[in-house]
C-alpha cells in the first residue's frame, strides 16, 4: 500500500534527499513550509514534481492547516526536518522558540493524524559533555555549544515526556553527525559548507596581505608557491587525536528508510555517524589543498595548547582583517574541530546491522574533491547571479 508521509523541511540539504528517496520508493510525498522571499514553496521544491504542496508557517502558535486538514485524510508518519540552524549568538533566543514551536506543531499533526513522528535531531545534543555518547541516554550538560543545540535537547526531552502521555504517542529521533555530499550545488551554508567558506575567504585575505605587504609576508613565512596560485604558510595545527565525524546525506537517507520500516524501531533514539572518522589531519589537508594553501598540517600538539591558541586567535583574529574568517570559524565550529566525542551505535545496527560499516569511505583525496566541488559550484552560482 502507497504510504503518505508529511514533510517539513523538504527544501533543506537532508529534507530534500529525504523526498526524492521516498518518492522513488513510490511514497506520496505531502510538502510542509513557507514561501521563501518572493519563491513559493511549490516552485522550490518544483523540480520533485510534487503537487502535494501546503504553505503553511510552522512556527506559529496559531498554526491551524484546516486545508490541509480537508484535503489530507491519512497520514502513515510526519517527518519533520525543519528547523532554524543558526549558531549565532544574537539568533540564540529566536533558535528556540521557533524549534520548539516547531515540534510542537508537528506533534499537534502526529496526534491528529495518529500516526509516528519522526524527528531529526542533532548528534552534538550533548553540548560540551565529554566522553561516550549513548543512545539511550539523554543527559543535559552543564553547556551547550549554541542554541541550536540546545533547541534539540529541549525537543528531544519534549517527545520523551510527550510519548509518556499515551501508548499512541510514538516517534523516533534521528541524530545525525555533520552531513556532507559528494556533489553539491554550493548553495549549503552550514557545518563543513560553512568552514570551507570561510578558509576560501581566508586565502582571499592571505593573498591581498602578500600583494600589499611582500616584505612583512616574507616575515610571518607567507609567500606563494611558485607559478600556482596556491599560498605557501610555515605548519597548520589540528588537536592530537582529534576526529571529525563527517557522513554522507545519502548514507543518512538510506539508514532512516531502514529504521522507519522496522516496528521495533519506535520510542528509540539512532545516532547516524560514521563509524570510523577522519581524524582532524586527514581533513584539514584535504579541505586546505583544495582552497588553495600548502602548508604542513601538525597534530602533535596537546588539546590544550589548542584550546589556549584557539581562544586567542578568536581574540586577535577580531580585530585583524585577514584573520577574520579564521575567527569567525573558530568561534562557531571550534568545539567540534578541537573535541571528540565516541557514539554509540547500538540501536542503529540493531535495525540495520552490518550496513553501518559499508558508510561511504573517506579520504584526503575523497575531502579535496568534496572541497572542489562546492568551491566549482559556488563559482558557477556567482557567475550566474553577476550575469
Amino acid at each position: 500500500m502507497k504510504r503518505n508521509y508529511i514533510l517539513t523541511g523538504g527544501t533543506g540539504f537532508l529534507g530534500a534527499k529525504l523526498a526524492q528517496r521516498l518518492i522513488k520508493e513510490d511514497d506520496n510525498v505531502i510538502f510542509l513550509g513557507r514561501k521563501k522571499e518572493d519563491i513559493t514553496l511549490h516552485d522550490r521544491i518544483g523540480r520533485l514534481g510534487q503537487e502535494d504542496v501546503y504553505e503553511v508557517v510552522l512556527d506559529s502558535p496559531e498554526f491551524l492547516p484546516k486545508n490541509l486538514f480537508d484535503k489530507v485524510k491519512r497520514a502513515d508518519g510526519i517527518w519533520h526536518l525543519a528547523a532554524n540552524l543558526s549558531f549565532r549568538t544574537r539568533d540564540a533566543e529566536t533558535v528556540m522558540v521557533q524549534n520548539t514551536q516547531m515540534l510542537k506543531n508537528s506533534i499537534m499533526l502526529a496526534e491528529h493524524y495518529k500516526c509516528p513522528l519522526y524527528f531529526v535531531s542533532t548528534a552534538y545534543v550533548h553540548g560540551k559533555r565529554s566522553g561516550m555518547v549513548y543512545e539511550n541516554d539523554l543527559v543535559e550538560p552543564k553547556r551547550f555549544n549554541n542554541a541550536y543545540e540546545k533547541s534539540k535537547f529541549t525537543c528531544e526531552r519534549m517527545l520523551h515526556r510527550w510519548s509518556e502521555t499515551s501508548l499512541d504517542h510514538k516517534y523516533i529521533i534521528f541524530r545525525p553527525s555533520i552531513l556532507i555530499d559528494s556533489v553539491t550545488s554550493g548553495k549549503t551554508s552550514f557545518g563543513y559548507y560553512g568552514v570551507l567558506s570561510s578558509f576560501e575567504k581566508l586565502v582571499d585575505n592571505i593573498k591581498k596581505f602578500i600583494d600589499k605587504k611582500p616584505l612583512l609576508s616574507k616575515f610571518f613565512g607567507l609567500r606563494y608557491v611558485d607559478s600556482t596560485k596556491k599560498v605557501h604558510i610555515p605548519f597548520f595545527p589540528v588537536a592530537k587525536k582529534c576526529c571529525l565525524n563527517m557522513i554522507s546525506a545519502d548514507d543518512v537517507v538510506d539508514w532512516m528508510i531502514d529504521i522507519v520500516g522496522s516496528e521495533k524501531s519506535l520510542r528509540k533514539t539512532f545516532h547516524l555517524v560514521n563509524p570510523k572518522p577522519l581524524s582532524m589531519k586527514t581533513i584539514s589537508q584535504g579541505t586546505l589543498d583544495a582552497v588553495g594553501i600548502d602548508t604542513k598540517v601538525i597534530d602533535s600538539i596537546p588539546l590544550g595548547i589548542m584550546r589556549i591558541s584557539s581562544r586567542i586567535i578568536q581574540y586577535i583574529g577580531m580585530k585583524i582583517c585577514i584573520l577574520k574568517p579564521l575567527a569567525k570559524t573558530l568561534k562557531y565550529y571550534g568545539y567540534y574541530m578541537l573535541e571528540y566525542n565516541a557514539y554509540d551505535m547500538s540501536n542503529t545496527r540493531s535495525i540495520i546491522g552490518d550496513k553501518v560499516d559499508l558508510v561511504s569511505k573517506e579520504d584526503a583525496n575523497f575531502i579535496s574533491n568534496l572541497a572542489l566541488s562546492f568551491i566549482a559550484s559556488n563559482n558557477e552560482n556567482k557567475i550566474k547571479t553577476n550575469h
